[in-house]
This record gives structure tokens, C-alpha cells and sequence, in this order.
């Protein structure tokens, strides 16, 4: 079993470190409006989100989804939303645009939207060429 990395206690004056923990507390956080509320961003994408969200991947499972929210907005962030009547759409969206936006992309909540209503017409068409397919054997 591995083992926890335990602190150390404060280096000796004379020792030279640059403080990784105070440069990091320094970073610009990205905030947004969700649902009503200014909700403050990591400032940067958590390695654990990363890798639940390579694991989870092909997950349609509740916890699933409220573990990777959870990861990125909050533990009360998903029942907030939907207590505030937030939609599918909604949610899709953002879901789609703040990994972006934390990872340091510059791009707009309408960017992300156009790219989802593309992504979903390519999806839909291409359903609909598959049953155009199963229905003509030829």
C-alpha cells in the first residue's frame, strides 16, 4: 500500500525553496454565474477529475455523474442545479465548456454551444443513415 506524503516541517533559513503552495494559491480562478450563483472555478483541471472522468467515460450512472460534478463545482452543486430548474441542455453545456474553460482554453459558453449543436446534428444524421441502412438491405 502506498504511503501518504506527510509535510515537512518548516526548511531551515539557509535552505533555498521556491514555495510551490503559495505560487499555486496565487493562480487566477475562472468564476461564473451558474443557475444564480457565482461559482469559483478550480484553477486548474483536478488530476482526479481527469482520470474519473477516463474511467467513468462510457458511465450513464447518477453517482457517476455527481462524482465528477462534485470533483469540479461542489457536493451540493448538481441538486442546487436542479432545484433551480436547471435543464438537460444546461447541464450538457456546461459540462462541455468547464473542463475547457479551467484548462485554460479561451472560449465562450455560445462557442461551446455551437460546437454541441454541430456534434449533435453530425450524431443525428449519422443515426439516420444507419436506419436508412438497416431499412435497405441492398
Amino acid at each position: 500500500m502506498p504511503t501518504k506524503a506527510k509535510p515537512e516541517p518548516d526548511a531551515p533559513e539557509d535552505l533555498e525553496l521556491e514555495d510551490f503552495d503559495a505560487f499555486w494559491v496565487k493562480r487566477k480562478r475562472p468564476r461564473t454565474r451558474i443557475m444564480g450563483q457565482i461559482v469559483e472555478l478550480p484553477a486548474s483541471l483536478p488530476l482526479r477529475f481527469e482520470l474519473e472522468a477516463k474511467k467513468l467515460a462510457k458511465s450513464k450512472a447518477e453517482q457517476d455523474v455527481r462524482t465528477l460534478v462534485a470533483i469540479l463545482f461542489g457536493d451540493d452543486a448538481l441538486d442546487q442545479w436542479t432545484q433551480a430548474g436547471m435543464d438537460v441542455e444546461q447541464f450538457q453545456l456546461l459540462l462541455a465548456w468547464a473542463p475547457r474553460k479551467i484548462a485554460g482554453q479561451d472560449v465562450t459558453l455560445a462557442q461551446v454551444a455551437e460546437e454541441l449543436a454541430d456534434y449533435q446534428a453530425r450524431l443525428a444524421a449519422k443515426g439516420d443513415s444507419d436506419d436508412e441502412d438497416d431499412a435497405d438491405p441492398s
